[in-house]
């Protein structure tokens, strides 16, 4: 007859004790273990499935966390947090409806908790609710005034929106509670690209870079703006630097593929067009990039197939249609 292994702590608070210092140490396997103990001397302690659902969710077992906060929710419906924590592994598991919920059952338990409203607007946001998301996280910033991250994610809805002056005044004040937040400054590069500033952008790129070297997106960003003011070899070197960052975006090639055509050097380019519909085959931007390189070297049957295949993709894919055109082909 098989029985259950004996613990190794004497008692419900020798086991949670150390459950929470595993938990503190990031020994979260060790946590599990220890919290499982207690729960087992006391079933009915809510901060122990609290804490042992931290654990798993940090484990990324977030089906795991989120019955344990549902089980600490059970013995106390009272605990915000606890709400809160369960929101955040369904936000994690991709479950926005039940993230939202839970967020708005954190706020009407604790209505001055800034972070359930940047939280909420997240999720908000993630459902391509943009109005919504905003509202929270305005009321995030006049909780906490002084919270970088909401400016910043505040700024992110206002982009999706169109609102590119709002969202720079957001970035740019993220920039100002941190001066580090190298993703504000991309953001703030890319949404000053978009009103055309990129001489503004590439100021921000050049920032983005230098507090964060490894950042592939930041250079191949910089490179755009630079192709843009027709800067094609400094672009080349920043698609060439994200390339080596980043092996498998299929952009950076493309992008550096249509920088060597912009400057004549379509038999430099084919080779890096090829290796972005490698890495991504239903591109339809990169099956225009090749159709273009293909157009310049003569290759006409090339071209036209691969100006097709992008017009299948997005019908109503301008330079396609111009390319056809040109080579006297209806679209």
């Amino acid at each position: 007859m098989l029985g259950l292994a004996a613990s190794a702590f004497a008692d419900q608070k020798s086991a949670f004790d150390a459950g929470m210092a595993a938990l503190r140490s990031g020994n979260n396997d060790a946590a599990i273990q220890h919290l499982t103990e207690a729960i087992a001397f006391k079933p009915d302690d809510a901060e122990a499935y609290k804490l042992r659902g931290i654990a798993y969710g940090q484990n990324g077992l977030f089906d795991e966390a989120i019955a344990d906060y549902t089980k600490a929710i059970e013995l106390k419906p009272d605990d915000a947090g606890t709400y809160e924590l369960r929101g955040i592994a369904y936000a994690q598991r991709g479950r926005s409806d039940e993230a939202i919920a839970d967020y708005t059952k954190t706020i009407e338990l604790k209505p001055d908790n800034a972070g359930a409203y940047k939280l909420r607007g997240m999720a908000y946001r993630h459902k391509g609710l943009s109005d919504e998301a905003i509202a929270d996280y305005t009321k995030a910033i006049t909780l906490k005034p002084d919270d970088a991250e909401a400016y910043r994610l505040r700024g992110i809805a206002y982009r999706r929106k169109g609102l590119s002056d709002e969202a720079i005044a957001d970035y740019t004040k993220a920039i100002a509670l941190k001066p580090d937040d190298a993703e504000a400054y991309k953001l703030r590069g890319i949404a000053y690209r978009y009103k055309g500033l990129d001489d503004l952008a590439i100021a921000d790129y050049t920032k983005t870079i230098t507090l964060k070297p490894m950042d592939a997106n930041a250079y191949d960003n910089r490179g755009i703006a630079y192709n843009d003011k027709g800067l094609y070899v400094q672009a080349i070197a920043d698609y060439t630097k994200a390339i080596a960052l980043r092996p498998d975006d299929a952009m950076a090639y493309n992008n550096r593929a249509w920088a060597y055509h912009l400057t004549g050097r379509d038999a430099e380019g084919l080779p890096d067009a090829d290796q972005a519909l490698a890495l991504s085959p239903q591109c339809a931007p990169c099956l225009e990039t090749r159709a273009e390189i293909y157009e310049k070297l003569g290759r006409r049957e090339n071209a036209i197939a691969h100006y097709r295949e992008a017009l299948f993709l997005v019908p109503d894919m301008k330079m396609a249609i111009d390319g056809l055109k040109r080579l006297g082909e209806a679209p």
